[in-house]
């Protein structure tokens, strides 16, 4: 009987230690995957992407990063408020020359119920809104740089590319 005892016991711990127990003090933690957004700010941000993104005159809360891709350029981020709006700002080399070939950058998944086409400067520019979210995307040709402005809250049409005349600054000065 106590031979029983004795192996239900040892069981139960063997059990006990294997199933639920916590990790034992000594093992590596797990290896997550690496964050490709790495914080920065404005001068940090043009060393590694090539692009400046200036603070809009007025805007508050600015903090810049960037995003690391795999086997692509990455994207320059801004992000401010403005206005009482939050938005963002992206930018991203690019070998595009046509703005209609122009990737979405912008990080919001929503379903757009508006799309339009508008001018942001000399650029031609596309916006997608749902009424509430929203973002407006061109492409500067000289330099090669797409531009993303997006807008979680308050994105209308007319909102959108006001928001990015005022923010685009080309890279290349005023042509």
């Amino acid at each position: 009987m106590k031979r029983i005892l004795i192996a239900f016991i040892v069981l139960a711990a063997m059990l006990l230690s294997a199933c639920g127990g916590a990790p034992a003090p000594t093992e590596e933690p797990a290896v997550g995957i690496p964050n490709p957004i790495h914080e920065t700010d404005e001068k940090g941000l043009a060393e590694a992407t090539g692009i400046s993104l200036p603070a809009p005159e007025g805007a508050s809360d600015v903090s810049w990063s960037y995003i690391e891709l795999n086997g692509e350029p990455p994207i320059a981020q801004m992000n401010f408020t403005l206005g009482g709006k939050k938005a963002y700002l992206r930018a991203q080399a690019t070998g595009k020359t046509e703005a209609s070939q122009l990737p979405d950058i912008s990080g919001l998944y929503y379903e757009w119920n508006t799309t339009a086409e508008d001018q942001v400067a000399y650029c031609k520019a596309y916006v997608n809104t749902n009424g509430e979210a929203g973002y407006v995307t061109w492409l500067d040709v000289v330099p090669g740089v797409q531009y993303c402005l997006g807008m979680t809250e308050g994105a209308s049409v007319l909102e959108l590319v006001k928001l990015a005349n005022h923010v685009f600054v080309p890279l290349q000065g005023d042509a």
